[in-house]
């Protein structure tokens, strides 16, 4: 007797959507079930948000251009003086990785493409810091 599976794994074509951010725009689409991929256009004087996030981590590949990073640990915010943040420069080819809880902010030296490939989680909560738009 064959036993038929209770699911079937497949492959499939799916669309990204573009959102326009007051930095740049990010091109997000979904991936497998625990994995979602954006792609984001900084421009040039331009960063995102000093944040960090509940669950999702995250991988950023720096696709072109250049970026400076701050980042720290999940104790950053508890004691500064022993869990400082950290300021780097990343250029085409290198990856910051950032796993829940330790805040980030991306800032463009350059106008810059990064990938960003993250588990989801974000719906459970991103908690921004400081943001220089005014975004809550």
């Amino acid at each position: 007797m064959i036993k038929t599976p209770k699911h079937v794994k497949s492959s499939w074509v799916s669309s990204a959507t573009n959102c326009e951010k007051p930095w740049g725009t990010e091109t997000s689409w979904s991936a497998l079930s625990a994995i979602k991929g954006k792609l984001l256009h900084i421009n040039k004087g331009s960063r995102n948000s000093l944040k960090y996030n509940k669950q999702k981590d995250e991988c950023l590949y720096v696709l072109s251009g250049e970026v400076e990073v701050q980042y720290g640990t999940e104790r950053t915010f508890e004691d500064p003086l022993g869990f400082p943040f950290v300021t780097r420069r990343l250029s085409e080819g290198q990856v910051l990785n950032v796993q829940s809880h330790c805040p980030y902010r991306l800032t463009a030296l350059t106008d810059a493409v990064i990938i960003e490939i993250g588990t989801y989680g974000a719906e459970i909560g991103t908690v921004r810091i400081e943001d220089d738009y005014g975004r809550a």
